[in-house]
């Protein structure tokens, strides 16, 4: 018998890799904080991932609270983030951000409402069209 092994997005492992650079380079502050003070673009290309995942891994990392925004950076000054916790599988499948599979019944619940949607709309459009021919005929 064989374990199921449970496959991540590749995403999962962009977050793991972006924390564990911005860990590496990072320095305590005065209040003990571990802060990581840079250029995140520069970042992502020393890690060999294209700048287009910046906004995916930092929004996942974010969310499962693994780092916080000091400073925004722009042009030629650095962001300063503090590094609070790596990122897991628990809080990245937890985290709002995670894309759960929908399942078929909240598939099917929602194949009703748009059912009951349309029907509505017929209904409407009918009682429409019979009250202008009322209005026609007189």
């Amino acid at each position: 018998m064989s374990i199921p092994v449970k496959t991540m997005p590749a995403v999962f492992g962009h977050c793991e890799a972006i924390y564990k650079a911005m860990e590496e380079r990072s320095e305590p502050d005065e209040d003990g904080n571990v802060i990581y003070q840079g250029h995140l673009t520069k970042l992502f290309r020393t890690c060999n991932l294209s700048v287009p995942y910046y906004t995916a891994v930092m929004g996942h990392l974010k969310r499962m609270d693994c780092v916080r925004q000091l400073y925004r950076g722009g042009g030629g000054s650095e962001s300063r983030w503090v590094i609070l916790q790596p990122p897991t599988v628990e809080l990245f499948e937890t985290s709002p951000g995670f894309l759960k599979k929908t399942s078929a019944d909240e598939m099917q619940a929602q194949q009703i409402r748009d059912l009951q949607t349309q029907i509505n709309d017929i209904k409407s459009d009918t009682e429409l069209r019979f009250a202008q021919l009322e209005a026609k005929i007189g």
